[in-house]
Parts: structure tokens; sequence; C-alpha cells
């Protein structure tokens, strides 16, 4: 067994399995489904299954609270065959709970753990009302685990981290200066694009004047046809190259290596690192950055 597998099998015993799983698979299949991560036959299905366990559409469940801290233990660990993959879902968990803050979704037990608290409605508020109180406690500590995740050597897991790190929206003040600071050490263009799509993301909850800095940073990396183009000028001059600016930004989020051969980021700002987070910022790209671009460079 790996070091950083033991230390995630030590916690195991203070999770409520009772809440994640029904009574009669909790105790026998419940730590499994975290130790699977590391057998590379079984770690795709574990994180699918985990993910599934955590929160679904507009609902966060209590196993969010339990499993969240394991999960991110794990994906630091290099032991592990799915770390970039097991991030991921961390974000998507996160965004989960994002969307049930705002819609007002209370969290609820999924069908099988409800089945463990009894039959009474009582049990059940009370395994829900804990849980949905601690969830910004867990996700703050996730937030610096995933910071930390910067850093990997791997790039995969460091793109994956900047994606999630745009539900930090807590801590949108330090997230971002953080992922400034990346930015302009980052030599990997696709984990580039992706830190400066957080970073945008999370400027629109950052407080003044810490929110116009931030535009004025990503104003300071658009090209002058992008800047007409976060005027709202739809003519730009020089005009835009053939390619459609949201099918550049679209091709390349959904290409693995997606950068065309652009530069490290920070570097030149001709072609590089830099290019589609510029184009985000210019409002080319659905809901990055520059929608807050675009939004702070009119009065």
């Amino acid at each position: 067994m790996e070091a950083g597998e033991r230390d995630v099998v030590a916690g195991l015993d203070a999770v409520n399995w009772s809440v994640v799983l029904n009574a009669g698979t909790a105790a026998g299949y419940g730590p499994r489904l975290v130790t699977d991560l590391w057998r590379a036959e079984a770690a795709e299905a574990a994180v699918r299954t985990l993910r599934r366990v955590c929160g679904v559409g507009e609902y966060l469940y209590p196993a969010a609270v339990e499993l969240l801290p394991v999960m991110t233990l794990a994906a630091a660990d290099p032991a592990v065959p799915v770390r970039a993959l097991l991030v991921e879902s961390i974000g998507e968990i996160a965004a989960t709970a994002a969307r049930a803050e705002a819609l007002g979704r209370p969290m609820r037990l999924p069908a099988m753990a409800s089945l463990r608290t009894g039959p009474g409605p009582s049990a059940v508020s009370q395994v829900r009302r804990a849980p949905a109180a601690s969830w910004p406690s867990v996700w703050d500590r996730v937030v610096t685990d995933l910071c930390a995740l910067l850093d990997d050597p791997v790039q995969p897991v460091r793109r994956s981290a900047a994606v999630a790190l745009a539900q930090a929206t807590g801590r949108a003040e330090e997230v971002t200066r953080l992922l400034q600071s990346r930015c302009s050490t980052e030599h990997d263009p696709v984990v580039a694009e992706h830190l400066l799509a957080a970073l945008g993301e999370l400027a629109t909850y950052a407080a003044e004047p810490r929110r116009q800095e931030i535009v004025t940073w990503l104003q300071a990396h658009l090209t002058p046809g992008e800047a007409a183009l976060a005027h709202g000028d739809p003519h730009p001059s020089p005009p835009e190259p053939p390619s459609d600016l949201r099918g550049s930004a679209s091709e390349s989020r959904g290409s693995p290596s997606g950068s065309g051969g652009r530069a490290p980021c920070g570097s030149s700002p001709e072609p590089g690192g830099w290019a589609l987070g510029r184009r985000r910022a210019a409002g080319g790209s659905g809901g990055c950055g520059a929608g807050v671009a675009a939004r702070g460079a009119r009065p």
C-alpha cells in the first residue's frame, strides 16, 4: 500500500458512511469506493461513483461533505492513476453546490442513504442539517488543497485544478492573486488558458478595487482588435482571422492538446499562451473572463 493511500485509509473511519450508501453496503463497500482510486482497473469507475453519490444536477448530497476531503487527499498522491479526472470531479461537485445554493435547493439525502436513517422525518432532517452546515468549511479546506495542485508537475492535474478553482467564489480576492501569479510562470499554454479563464470567472466575485485591478490586468493582454470587441465593436480593425472567435475558443477548450503550438503564458503578446485567454477576456467565448473585461471597459 502506498503512503498516500495509507493516509487516506486512516481517515476513512471518520466518514459517516450512512449518508453515502445504504446500510447493507456501507460497511463493506464504502471504504473500497475510495481505495479503488489506487487500482488502475477500477479507478475511473470509482471516480464516477464518487461523483454520483456526492451530488447530481441541482442537488448536493451529504456524501460530498464526507468524501470531498479524502478525494482531494487522493488527488495529491502521484500513485493515483486518475488524478486529473478526480480533480475535475471535485470541481463539478463544487459547481453542483453553487447551483443548489443559487436555486435554494436544500442539501438532500439520496434515496439509498435515506433508508439508513429510518422512516421518521426527524431522523432524515437531522442527518441533512449537519452536513449542510459543514459544507462551506469543507469546501474552504478543499480550495486550499486545490491551490497547492497548481504547482503539480503533471499538466492535466494543473489544468483541472485551475478549472475547479473557478468555484472558489468565497475566496475570490485571494485566489485571483494566486491565479495571476501562476499565469506569469506557467509554461504550458493549455494550463495558461484555463488559469486565465478561471481568473475572469472569479473576478466577478471580487470586491472593488480588486475587481477593477483584474479587469485592467486582463485588458492589458488584449490586442487592439480584441479590445475593440471588448468595447462592443463588431468590426474591429485590424480584422480577426477567418476562424470565428467562439469556434477557436471552443475547439481549443475541447482539444486535449488545445493550444495549437502557442507560446507559454507570460511570453510575447503575439500568438502564445495568452491567445485564447485574450479572446475569452474580449467576450469571444461564453462566460469566461472577459465578459468581465467587457463590462469593466464600459462606463
